[in-house]
């Protein structure tokens, strides 16, 4: 009518009844929500008359077209793992068009939040989609490009799976190789830990060990139950029961356990009687060869079995069965086989055993200094000794024994600052001098005190004399 009021428009089904206004060949109304009653397309006539007193009409076809929607697929609910357990996954939704469309031509996709929105077009939801940890419904329209711009809808289900929560520090597995060549270890021993916040996967074979970053290198489950390795990242997956996994690693740490050269020590017998006191412990040292005192240990024994079984040592600490003293030890026979054990003090099991010899050097019998006594005249306390006569005594008769006296220990025992044989003492009535006796013939050495004393000197007593007379006979 191109808006003429003038003109009304009645739709007829056939021509001849637009003609004639038959009544019952009228299209029912209302003509705005018309259905066609014959599938795709489908002609009616519209009469077209004129208000006006004229009484004017003509007569048009008017074809009706239906166009098809754009065919659409409903497709599986779409799943993708929570890598980084961040609460939200992205999803490319355009990677679902092909499977939506059948991968149809002439059509075009878009992604909405709600039914609503799929129906107007808008608003649209971007590419790349981050949908939180759940299922989340979002709907596509698929739309042709027909004038008509027809569109279906279909809804999808996206969901976002969590992965196993693993700890970030696994417990490393520790062991000690006294042998050389690496031990063994059983990895499973860490899957509690692993699991820890995952308990119900403990057992159920989710656990996964691998040799490389990659998890390119496997380890069996057999292997893993008896590993052998000189130290390593062991690197682990597990899978949750969704599907998803998430790795993490710990290490395998190898201690070592070994024992230093220990020389052979010897002591003067001090007269021959080929027996000696030894300090043990002068060899921890050499035995821990610069490993730490506080992560190693040193123990000794007197037999090999003893070493071997850890029982009956001369170190009362490692089982507290110990009857004699390390630091202050005689040789049971001259010379004696001292055993050695070098042990982690983490791991009771891992230690090495080593020997070296003790013996006693005969030498030459002396006397036991006795103390040095003289009177003071004047009672001051101070007075002058002959040393020599200390010499004298200790030596006996044999002079192959050489004597030294000093003031202090540490300068007998390093042989400086001797004294000269006549000696005033410093200390008033009391002092204590120290000696280095020598076996000049095998260099054995002792160290003896010798005291000093003063006495202070008795004061006299004067009596006045009594007159004494006589008779001269002659």
């Amino acid at each position: 009518t191109g808006g003429n009021l003038n003109l009304g428009v009645t739709y007829y089904y056939s021509q001849a009844g637009a003609d004639s206004q038959t009544a019952t060949d009228e299209v029912p109304q209302p003509y705005n929500a018309y259905q066609n009653s014959t599938q795709n397309a489908e002609t009616l006539f519209a009469r077209i008359e004129e208000s006006t007193s004229t009484g004017c009409s003509v007569v048009e076809s008017v074809q009706l077209n239906v166009a098809p929607r754009p065919v659409v697929n409903t497709i599986p609910a779409q799943f993708l793992c929570d890598n980084d357990n961040s609460g939200s996954e992205t999803f490319i939704l355009s990677s679902f068009d092909s499977a939506i469309t059948g991968g149809a031509s002439g059509v075009s996709v878009s992604y909405h939040a709600d039914m609503n929105a799929a129906n107007s077009g808008t608003p649209a939801l971007p590419n790349s989609y981050s949908a939180p940890v759940g299922t989340t419904t979002i709907f596509a329209r698929v739309t042709d490009s027909t004038p008509q711009s027809c569109f279906n809808v279909v809804s999808i289900d996206i969901e976002v799976g969590e992965s196993p929560n693993l700890p970030t520090n696994i417990p490393a597995l520790a062991s000690c190789d006294a042998a050389g060549g690496g031990v063994f270890f059983n990895l499973t021993d860490r899957e509690s830990d692993i699991l820890a916040n995952e308990p119900g996967l403990i057992g159920t074979g989710a656990v996964s060990y691998y040799e490389d970053a990659g998890l390119t290198m496997p380890i069996s489950d057999t292997d893993a139950l008896n590993y052998s390795s000189t130290g390593q990242i062991i690197y682990v997956e597990v899978e949750g029961v969704n599907g998803c996994v998430s790795s993490t690693s710990f290490n395998l740490i190898v201690d070592t356990v070994s024992v230093g050269a220990i020389t052979d020590k010897s002591e003067c017998d001090g007269g021959g009687s080929g027996f000696a006191v030894f300090d043990l412990t002068d060899s921890d040292a050499e035995a821990l060869n610069g490993k730490s005192p506080t992560t190693y240990s040193v123990y000794y024994f007197q037999e090999a079995d003893s070493a071997l079984a850890q029982t009956g040592d001369i170190t009362a600490s490692i089982n507290n069965d110990a009857t004699l003293d390390e630091t202050a030890y005689t040789n049971a026979t001259n010379p004696e086989q001292i055993w050695v054990v070098v042990k982690h003090n983490s791991y009771p099991d891992c230690f090495v055993v080593t020997s070296y010899e003790i013996s006693a050097t005969a030498s030459a019998a002396f006397n036991e200094p006795v103390a040095l006594e003289e009177c003071d005249d004047d009672n001051d306390g101070f007075v002058n000794f002959d040393l020599t006569s200390a010499e004298t005594q200790i030596q006996g008769g044999n002079t192959t024994i050489a004597v030294s006296v000093h003031p202090t220990p540490s300068d007998a025992q390093n042989n400086v600052n001797a004294l000269p044989a006549n000696y005033t003492n410093v200390n008033a009535y009391n002092q204590t001098l120290y000696l280095r006796i020598v076996d000049t013939q095998n260099g054995c050495e002792s160290y003896r005190d010798l005291p000093l004393i003063v006495y202070d000197s008795p004061a006299p007593i004067i009596t006045a004399p009594t007159d004494v007379s006589g008779c001269d006979d002659d």
